[in-house]
C-alpha cells in the first residue's frame, strides 16, 4: 500500500483555485483590466488583513454569484491585493463586483 504524502491546506487551495479559473493576478495596473479571457482586479489597501471579491451576475442581485477570498500569501504584493478571474466580462455583459476589505481598528 502506497501512502500519499500530506499536502498543506494552502497548497491544496492554490491548486484548486488554478483549476477553477482563479489565479494570483497582477498588482498593476490598479483597478480592473480585462485580459486573457478574464479580468484582473487590483486594489491598494495598506491596512487590510483580509480581502474578499464578490461577483454578481446583475447589479440588482442581492446575493453574489461567486465569492473569492484572497490569500495574503498569494494575492498580495506589498500593499496591493490582486486576483485574476477567468470568464469574467465586466464591460460586455451586465455584471457587478464588490471588493470587501477587513481592516483592524487603530490601537
Amino acid at each position: 500500500m502506497t501512502k500519499t504524502p500530506q499536502r498543506l491546506l494552502h497548497d491544496y487551495i492554490s491548486e484548486i483555485s488554478e483549476r477553477a479559473g482563479v489565479r494570483a493576478g497582477s498588482p498593476l495596473p490598479l483597478g480592473t483590466l480585462e485580459s486573457g479571457g478574464g479580468v484582473n482586479f487590483a486594489i491598494f489597501s495598506r491596512d487590510a488583513s483580509r480581502v474578499r471579491l464578490k461577483l454578481f451576475d446583475h447589479p440588482e442581485d442581492a446575493v453574489p454569484a461567486r465569492v473569492i477570498d484572497l490569500d495574503s500569501a498569494r494575492n498580495r504584493t506589498g500593499d496591493v491585493w490582486h486576483v485574476w478571474c477567468c470568464h469574467c466580462r465586466l464591460f460586455t455583459t451586465v455584471m457587478a463586483f464588490c471588493l470587501r476589505a477587513n481592516v483592524s481598528a487603530p490601537a
